[in-house]
């Protein structure tokens, strides 16, 4: 299916192309059919030929820390070299950028820099997520600690999305704490962040009208990483500020929206979440399972047409063709994938 589904995907130019290959290795490494090691080469050395000639930036989302990604989980024999060179290169621009904290806001809104997909936000994760090197993740907590001690988290209606904001960072701040332990000068310098995430969304919660399930820009997404953040922390989740905040987000969503099936602001980011927060505290799972019911009694989810040409971005491995085949497979799906989005 995916084979006849690649040869109707129309690329524009050389970037292009290497997205395409990128995310066809990914798919067909956490896919491991028959054959998977063969196509995996074939794609890879299709990639390195074109990264000869086409330079990217160092993002997450479309550059050369999404290959570096690509290499970490396929790890294959022949790719050693390719992933050192890329590697370094990173590493060289990452070590400057660590030399100057930055605050996480400016003049009262969400410093852009700090994006997922197209800033450092991304590459943090990749770092703490997904690579060995303790050193630099050391070197990266340290530097978002220095990050929010000269920022003023506390703007209103700043962006605390997961993909776009301030969630993305508190998240990161979690799993370094979950992977190398709590202190209490650490929780102390992040709290601020936190408080702020916490009453930006109790305001959404009780003003807006509409909420979201999505896992980039939406309301769910805040409310993970506030989960994900209080737990690591040993911190009680069963508050009934926490569950009054779910039960806001899941009853006030316009549930079409979860028809869109992708990660990033689809219905499969919406299940990946919600079944991290019912691991993190199974208390959820009565407005869970309620909301979940809904939505299979509409009918909502709709796979989309794959009869004409399709786009990068409809074939994508995040918002695609790709993430929805494998969705379909989910027991195919690696811890590392997930991990991509800090899940």
């Amino acid at each position: 299916m995916i084979d006849d589904i690649l040869y109707k995907v129309m690329y524009k130019n050389n970037f292009e192309e290497i997205i395409i290959l990128r995310d066809t290795i990914i798919l067909e490494y956490l896919l491991q059919r028959r054959n998977s090691d063969y196509k995996i080469s074939k794609y890879l050395s299709e990639l390195i030929e074109q990264l000869k000639t086409y330079k990217l930036d160092i993002s997450y989302g479309y550059g050369y820390t999404s290959i570096l990604y690509m290499c970490n989980l396929v790890n294959i024999d022949g790719i050693n070299d390719f992933y050192k060179n890329i590697s370094l290169f990173i590493k060289k621009s990452l070590f400057e950028i660590l030399s100057y904290p930055m605050p996480i806001t400016i003049n009262n809104k969400f410093n852009i820099l700090f994006d997922y997909f197209k800033g450092l936000s991304g590459i943090f994760s990749y770092y703490i997520y997904i690579s060995n090197e303790n050193n630099l993740k050391k070197k990266i907590f340290n530097y978002l600690l220095k990050c929010i001690q000269i920022t003023n988290c506390f703007c209103k209606e700043v962006n605390i999305s997961v993909a776009h904001g301030m969630s993305g960072i508190l998240l990161i701040l979690a799993e370094y704490m979950d992977q190398n332990g709590v202190k209490k000068e650490y929780v102390e310098i992040i709290e601020p962040l936190y408080k702020s995430i916490y009453y930006e969304l109790k305001t959404k919660c009780y003003k807006k009208e509409m909420l979201s399930v999505a896992w980039g820009n939406g309301e769910l997404g805040m409310f993970y990483a506030l989960c994900r953040f209080y737990s690591v922390c040993n911190k009680n989740v069963q508050l009934p500020e926490y569950r009054q905040m779910l039960n806001n987000i899941l009853n006030k969503t316009h549930l079409n929206s979860i028809s869109k099936l992708n990660v990033c602001y689809g219905g499969i980011g919406t299940f990946l979440i919600l079944e991290k927060i019912n691991t993190i505290d199974s208390s959820y799972s009565y407005y869970i399972d309620k909301f979940v019911k809904k939505i299979k009694t509409k009918d909502l989810i709709k796979k989309r047409d794959e009869t004409g040409i399709i786009s990068v971005k409809e074939y994508s491995i995040i918002n695609g063709i790709l993430a929805e085949y494998l969705f379909e497979h989910k027991e195919n799906i690696d811890a590392k994938y997930l991990k991509y989005f800090m899940l």
